[in-house]
């Protein structure tokens, strides 16, 4: 018995970790076709609705690296609750925005608490499988994430359609108030017990002003 609800908790770890991971690949290829009727209701200029895009990437793009280290030192599943966390209300801001400046400023915390929960997830899939088994568990992973990439679109046009674009942020509230409830009851803490404190904030700066924008 024990060691099938081992193997289940596995599975639930993995599901947890791909609904962080596919609100990510969402709003990274899914804004795109709201961006015309936002253009209108914030009246809003193509390089702001540029920045839409741009700020969420640079903000997931430039943290990355000193997030996946946090996560190392004070803990992985800590490290992606905040993150999904902070990726709540980034999305609530978003969807609740008025001008083009409050959705910039909103889509940049998207994007860091998208690069704290990016950085852990892989750990701790990596971290709830045996060695032999690995493969498995982060191909699922991974391959879920990609399908946000398909979805995307087709999730934003259908929401700005039917609803509203800001129903395009929304949404993703309680998907990650799932995958929150998921971590809290299938994720055991995991750290790198070798991992230093120290966070190369100018080389972690250099990676994301390297990462092209659009």
């Amino acid at each position: 018995m024990h060691l099938v609800a081992e193997r289940n908790r596995r599975w639930w770890v993995v599901i947890a970790m791909a609904l962080t991971t596919l609100l990510m690949t969402i709003d990274f290829n899914g804004l795109t076709v709201a961006l015309p009727t936002m253009g209108r209701d914030l009246d809003t200029s193509t390089t702001g609705l540029q920045w839409t895009i741009n700020a969420y990437l640079l903000a997931l793009a430039a943290p990355s690296v000193a997030a996946g280290r946090l996560a190392d030192f004070f803990g992985r599943r800590k490290v992606l609750l905040i993150g999904t966390v902070v990726f709540i209300a980034g999305s609530a801001a978003s969807g609740l925005a008025q001008a083009d400046w409050w959705l910039i400023a909103a889509r940049v915390v998207q994007g860091f608490g998208a690069a704290a929960f990016f950085a852990a997830s892989l750990s701790i899939v990596s971290n709830a499988f045996p060695p032999e088994e690995r493969s498995k568990g982060i191909g699922v992973w991974a391959g879920i994430g990609t399908v946000g990439l398909a979805i995307g679109p087709l999730t934003g046009g259908f929401l700005t359609q039917t609803l509203s674009w800001g129903w395009f942020f929304f949404v993703n509230i309680p998907v990650a108030v799932l995958a929150i409830v998921l971590t809290l009851v299938t994720v055991r803490e995991s750290k790198d017990e070798s991992a230093s404190a120290h966070v190369d904030l100018l080389g972690s700066g250099s990676a994301g002003a390297g990462h092209p924008a659009g």
